[in-house]
């Protein structure tokens, strides 16, 4: 039987795709550099251990033969273990396809990612989950929800470089469907913890989940675009980011619309002038004649904020709804399924393909076969410092637009 436990090339290959995969190799040699020989030594000894048909170079087969019982192991050929995988060969068109027919695929899966901008606009409905028509001290507040913009900024931060290796592999037919899955598994989870009141919950969902989708949303239409228009670059790049923008601009609407939908008044017990409350000691205000009714009491400008028709006075907790679970699992349904669909219309171009008439230009950087190829970058010192540039300025960045 085949030993699998010395593979140690597909692990380094492996650790990519976890979250410390780019500061693997400088945490395991802070001193070390590389000569050009040394590249194409390590160069040769990856490509010496990658299985062109599955996906053995992502995982050690070490993992798969181990978690098996011996009879199965020594019975069942690795390939056989992985009946769902994806193949490493990525959808490609004729040659006489209609470039200009990938635009509006490319477009929709970028509208559909760009809403993870707008969660300033889930502020209200979660800080409100409780109380409905105002916070109640058992909410969540402002301080504890505006950093979610932030989390799923650093989730694509951190799944960008595994994941743009892995969309050049896989194709965008199956980076596209995978990023919509997770964009929809993310909203969902954040449905789920606003319907349990978690706020961990609501972080996975949002930033852990939403900020892997993000990063397959957002680079496969670029890299998907990029590939047919070699001649117009630059239009390609802003046809699909102005897409990501306006996804961003639309989608507040759709947010409002839901959570309107999905609201539910709370109870309505009286004036505050005549209702008689009581405070306890983490500052809930109950009804003196009913201690175990929590409620709060809202301002013109509460009920205003909130709408529906509700005026100011005394409102019992927990017996309405901010609609924010409803509006999540809408969103969920709605994006995801939108992603899914125009992902099974992104294909790249074949092989060697290219407009009619474009020359490239030889002398130009832009077009030349030129650099580190990136499984041999990910391992040099400059590229974690390079890494840590850019996210910390899109963490930052992005920090002070959700707190607007």
């Amino acid at each position: 039987m085949q030993n699998h436990i010395h593979e140690w090339p597909a692990l380094r290959s492996w650790a990519r795709f976890v979250p410390l995969g780019p500061f693997w190799h400088i945490i395991s040699n802070t001193s070390k550099t590389y000569s050009p020989a040394s590249f194409a030594r390590l160069q040769e000894e990856d490509l010496k251990h990658v299985n062109k048909n599955r996906y053995s170079d992502l995982l050690p087969s070490s993992m798969l033969s181990l978690a098996l019982p011996h009879r199965l192991r020594s019975r069942l050929p690795l390939s056989s273990l992985l009946t769902c995988s994806f193949s490493s060969t990525p959808t490609a068109t004729p040659r006489d396809y209609n470039r200009w027919s990938m635009v509006p695929p490319a477009i929709v899966a970028e509208m559909s990612i760009g809403a993870i901008y707008a969660s300033a606009m889930w502020h209200l409905p979660l800080s409100t989950l409780d109380g409905v028509v105002c916070s109640s001290p058992s909410d969540f507040t402002l301080s504890q929800l505006i950093p979610m913009l932030s989390a799923a900024a650093g989730g694509l931060g951190v799944y960008s470089t595994p994941l743009g290796t892995w969309i050049d592999k896989v194709g965008p037919v199956k980076a596209g469907s995978t990023g919509s899955l997770l964009w929809f598994t993310g909203l969902m989870t954040c449905a789920a913890g606003a319907h349990l009141h978690s706020l961990p919950l609501i972080y996975l969902g949002y930033g852990g989940i939403g900020g892997a989708a993000w990063a397959l949303l957002y680079l496969t239409p670029v890299s998907v675009t990029m590939k047919w228009f070699p001649d117009k670059r630059g239009l390609a790049t802003g046809m699909t980011l102005s897409a990501f923008g306006l996804g961003a601009a639309v989608a507040p609407f759709f947010i409002e619309g839901f959570v309107d939908q999905f609201f539910i008044a709370p109870t309505f017990l009286g004036d505050a002038a005549t209702t008689l409350l009581s405070t306890l000691p983490d500052g809930t205000q109950v009804l003196q004649s009913s201690p175990s009714t929590a409620v709060v009491v809202a301002t013109a400008a509460d009920a205003a904020k909130v709408g529906h028709g509700l005026i100011p006075g005394v409102y019992a907790c927990g017996t309405g709804d901010a609609g924010a679970t409803g509006a999540f699992a809408a969103l969920a349904c709605m994006y995801g399924s939108a992603g899914l669909v125009s992902s099974q219309f992104m294909k790249k171009p074949e092989d060697g393909w290219r407009p009619e008439g474009y020359e490239p230009d030889m002398m130009s950087t832009a077009n030349a076969d030129i650099g580190v190829p990136a499984s041999i970058a990910v391992r040099t010192p400059q590229f974690p410092l390079l890494w840590m540039t850019v996210f910390g300025n899109a963490v930052g960045g992005l920090a002070l637009i959700s707190s607007r």
